[in-house]
């Protein structure tokens, strides 16, 4: 690879830094949008604007597909929206607008984040500080999840009353549970790296302290990423101890976070939660609200989304070509309100059309694609610990986006997908060339 391609204009060196340095902002922004201070939106907006700015000033053996690429993306979403103004009753243009603008965020970060890591890894031969700066956001929230616990100020995750968790001062608990799962690998990944044992004992409180936070939020999603995480470093560290007896520490470390997360989870909001969705509620009531609550919960859980995505089925049945081909807007066809089936990739579908989704994850696809060759080049015998973890990290924010949603369409979260996703290309030609 020619260096002379990667060279970059002072300009350009400064908007990296300022794209690094946005992702260590993400926490304050998300807590000004719960106290309805209208600071994020514009920040992201400006963002998207500074990120085309970058790929212009990025050399040219990248801008033409990049540019290629977001002239085809800024065409579809006029005709997305021109189209579904003069089919689509009701049309709520700010709505739709705001709707597409901030799914539209997740493609072009992808691809701003893969250059930029892509240049400080090439141009100072070292990692950019995005991997160091996740954890600090993922301790931030925690931090500010166990102060609005003690002071008994967070955001309820759920408005059914049988249901527990909180969000703390952050807006949504899907979102910030995506979030957290995504950050959650990255943690373990840094316990099991740092070599020194006073290190690690600096670290162990803050691993404790998320994973409490995780289980406070009280949804499946943050539960279930710090079991698949832990459960991957007890492996990850049984192999290493196989190799190295001094990495037998680690192995005992991850296993007894293991066990302290299953002996606690009952007395946490999560447990609560399970026993709702799976037990039958035979306790007596305290009250018709909520004993009425408790006896919905489950079949509204159940049913929900299966309901919407029978509603959405239908109207796309119904829709004419066009609107098959580039979707029909935010809630599809509807008659009372929008509402999303909340999986991201049957959103994507349903609302953007079948063009659609092929063109807004299209980058998604490309650097997948270069991922799994670099790893299969290497035969799998590169994959060390970063690359692991940081594929789990990427792994459960697409399975979050494919089985809760509230990631591809929500800049709060995607922006972390984006930068983990980028991370891991760099991670993967890295191995393959020293392969």
């Amino acid at each position: 690879m020619n260096p002379s391609l990667y060279m970059r204009s002072e300009p350009a060196k400064r908007i990296e830094h300022l794209f690094v340095y946005f992702i260590l902002l993400q926490p304050v922004l998300d807590i000004s949008a719960y106290f309805d201070l209208l600071i994020s939106d514009l920040f992201r907006l400006l963002a998207m604007g500074l990120g085309a700015v970058y790929i212009v000033l990025h050399p040219k053996a990248k801008k033409k597909k990049t540019l290629l690429y977001f002239i085809v993306l800024i065409v579809f979403i006029v005709l997305h929206l021109s189209i579904n103004v003069w089919v689509k009753a009701p049309f709520h243009s700010q709505t739709e607008l705001t709707y597409t603008i901030k799914t539209a965020f997740f493609p072009e970060m992808v691809i701003v984040y893969a250059l930029v890591t892509l240049s400080f890894c090439r141009q100072r031969n070292e990692q950019t500080s995005i991997l160091r700066f996740i954890p600090i956001n993922i301790g931030f929230i925690s931090a500010i999840m166990l102060l609005a616990t003690l002071t008994d100020s967070g955001n309820r995750t759920y408005g059914a009353l049988a249901k527990a968790g909180h969000s703390g001062w952050f807006f949504s608990g899907n979102e910030l549970s995506a979030i957290m799962a995504m950050g959650f690998p990255i943690i373990v990944l840094s316990l099991l790296t740092v070599n020194s044992l006073a290190k690690k004992c600096i670290i162990l409180p803050l691993v404790g302290i998320v994973i409490w936070s995780m289980l406070t939020i009280g949804t499946k999603v943050s539960f279930g990423a710090v079991l698949i995480s832990l459960v991957t470093a007890v492996f990850a560290s049984s192999i290493n101890a196989m190799r190295n007896k001094k990495n037998r520490f680690d192995l005992t470390l991850v296993s007894l976070l293991f066990i302290i997360t299953i002996l606690v989870m009952p007395e946490t909001p999560i447990g609560n939660n399970l026993n709702v969705l799976l037990i039958p509620h035979e306790d007596e009531s305290t009250g018709e609200v909520e004993q009425d609550d408790v006896i919905k919960t489950k079949p509204q859980l159940l049913s929900g989304r299966r309901a919407f995505l029978e509603q959405l089925n239908e109207q796309y049945r119904r829709a004419p070509f066009i609107q098959k081909m580039f979707g029909m807007g935010y809630g599809g066809n509807f008659v009372d309100e929008p509402k999303l089936v909340e999986m991201d990739a049957i959103d994507l579908f349903f609302n953007f059309g079948l063009i659609g989704i092929i063109i807004l994850l299209l980058p998604v696809l490309y650097i997948g694609y270069r991922i799994i060759a670099n790893i299969i080049y290497t035969r799998l015998t590169a994959v060390d610990q970063p690359l692991l973890f940081t594929g789990l990290a990427v792994g459960l924010g697409f399975g979050t986006a494919f089985v809760a949603g509230h990631v591809v369409s929500a800049p709060a979260a995607s922006i972390y997908l984006a930068a983990l996703l980028s991370h891991l290309l760099v991670l993967s030609e890295k191995r393959q060339k020293s392969t």
